[in-house]
């Protein structure tokens, strides 16, 4: 389910499941013996974005996504590249998944977040890291370079074995 917070606009989602309970903040603790998968928030869900959701998705996380792009983030749902749209402050890992030139920007912005998992990772996927890492100097921000790419373009070119 995504809901608003009405503190914080239309355009601001939190995401939640049925199957976790816990309050946003908490952490539901799993069963004994029981493994419990991650969750994850992608932010950019074209090529490299949705097919690292479709590779989270097939371990067992949980990973919702969103993207500027008209319908871009439906369309990685549709695909099962993502569980639903939206921001899920109890996540833990957020892929910045944006063009270099927007990376610097999104990551402060999620970074800044109310009601942020403070222990959550905030990555890229970005070539250039020199800058950037310069420019976040923040303890939860891991500069990323994934060793990855395709000729295909955009979400429908997703591909969850491309890592």
């Amino acid at each position: 389910m995504t809901t608003s917070r009405p503190d914080e606009g239309p355009d601001s989602t939190r995401t939640t499941s049925t199957d976790d309970p816990a309050p946003a903040g908490e952490r539901a603790e799993p069963a004994a013996g029981e493994d419990r998968a991650g969750r994850a928030t992608i932010v950019g869900t074209g090529l490299i974005g949705a097919s690292i959701g479709i590779a989270l998705r097939s371990r067992g996380w949980r990973v919702t996504g969103i993207d500027d792009g008209p319908g871009i983030a439906g369309r990685a749902v549709s695909l099962g590249a993502l569980d639903a749209e939206g921001i899920d402050d109890d996540a833990d890992v957020v892929f910045v998944a944006t063009p270099v030139r927007a990376a610097e920007a999104v990551i402060r912005d999620v970074l800044g977040r109310p009601g942020r998992r403070a222990d959550a990772i905030v990555t890229d996927v970005g070539s250039v890291k020199g800058p950037l890492v310069a420019a976040v100097d923040h303890p939860s921000f891991v500069g990323g370079h994934p060793m990855a790419g395709s000729e295909q373009v955009g979400v429908d070119g997703a591909n969850g074995e491309l890592f």
